[in-house]
């Protein structure tokens, strides 16, 4: 699956069925069920640091391009009801701080909760990034049933430039 032109290309083949990935070769009762510290520890660091992240149902996306239902209609879940996209951060002023979050006509995400910063998992005393809580409105203003968690990081590490300096979000979608 990729992106072509801003649209995307569905996993299904031809014959309407999925593509396998690597979760078809996992035996019975294994699922992709990160915590919010391996998230942005083990996938979005990666990821902006050198442009890969390891294999998993992890969507590259321009997720603001797209309605939810159709994000979910052609990607496959990282279990039920779960979808985990990457997408890159956008300003709306490019000096300013606050983020573009608005759709095409679908509508927009609007925050629900202030950022929570996440812990590591071993060093519970470190901050890896921070999680906001999204809601999706439609193009009326009238909240959906579709909400996200925005998943950011500021490593100082991390490549200068990368991500619109270091901070790129990776979505997930419960």
């Amino acid at each position: 699956m990729e992106i072509l032109n801003q649209h995307i290309v569905p996993y299904a083949s031809s014959s309407n069925q999925p593509e396998s990935d690597y979760e078809d070769s996992l035996f019975p009762g294994y699922k992709f069920l990160p915590s919010d510290s391996e998230l942005i520890v083990h996938y979005l660091k990666p990821k902006i640091a050198t442009g890969t992240h390891p294999p998993c149902r992890l969507h590259e996306v321009y997720l603001y391009d797209h309605h939810p239902q159709q994000l979910s209609e052609t990607y496959r879940a990282a279990s039920e009801n779960k979808w985990y996209f990457l997408t890159p951060r956008v300003r709306i002023y490019p000096k300013g701080s606050r983020p573009k979050r608005s759709t095409k006509e679908f509508g927009r995400w609007k925050q629900t909760q202030k950022c929570t910063p996440v812990y590591d998992d071993v060093n519970t005393q470190m901050v890896v990034g921070k999680r906001a809580s999204l809601a999706f409105h439609d193009d009326k203003d009238h909240k959906t049933e579709w909400l996200m968690y925005e998943y950011t990081t500021d490593d100082p590490e991390l490549p200068f430039g990368s991500g619109q300096n270091g901070n790129e979000v990776y979505i997930y979608m419960p």
